[in-house]
């Protein structure tokens, strides 16, 4: 109050609590606002970044199930030099050295068909000459046998006799008969 000529005066003012909040008011409108755009930014923020993470995995993903599945020529894109991009730059490299190893495993078996066809035409040539060796040998021996049985002074009788015996036993045959026309 103010003294004024011996009278107390005071000055009261009046205004309505939506006028005197009304700055609070907008002060918590516009925080939440904030705070909304904020969240948004955060969210589609994240959702870059777990794409950025993510397709290199999913990718890398897709060619170890291809490798899996037999595929060995597929590679995988790289597109980052962070450890996922090294990790897919080592699972390339593998795909390379495991098409070469391929690739160096048919030439081997190659050569081994080749080489077991090789051995079995030359193993089938050397027992056809082995059996024939064995046919002259046998052959040679008979003959042998039968001039060794026809050396010396023998009748004609006895030179068939024991030509004949010596011709049965080549051919197995249990009788023989030599009949001598003159």
């Amino acid at each position: 109050p103010v003294d004024i000529l011996g009278q107390k005066w005071a000055i009261l003012s009046e205004i309505d609590a939506a006028e005197v909040f009304a700055p609070t008011s907008d002060l918590q409108k516009n925080l939440m606002a904030a705070a909304a755009i904020v969240a948004l930014a955060v969210m589609i923020l994240g959702l870059i970044i777990s794409r950025a993470i993510s397709e290199p995995i999913l990718r890398l993903n897709e060619g170890i199930k291809a490798f899996g599945e037999g595929d060995h020529s597929r590679r995988v894109m790289v597109d980052s030099g962070d450890e996922i991009g090294t990790l897919t730059r080592a699972f390339n490299q593998m795909m390379s050295d495991q098409a070469v190893q391929e690739e160096e495993r048919a030439r081997a078996e190659e050569d081994r068909l080749e080489h077991e066809e090789q051995i079995k035409a030359r193993s089938d040539a050397l027992q056809k000459l082995t059996e024939q060796s064995e046919v002259r040998a046998d052959e040679e021996a008979s003959l042998s046998a039968l001039a060794s049985r026809l050396q010396g002074n023998l009748s004609v009788e006895e030179v068939s006799t024991r030509a004949l015996s010596a011709i049965a036993e080549f051919v197995e045959a249990p009788v023989g008969a030599l009949y001598v026309l003159e």
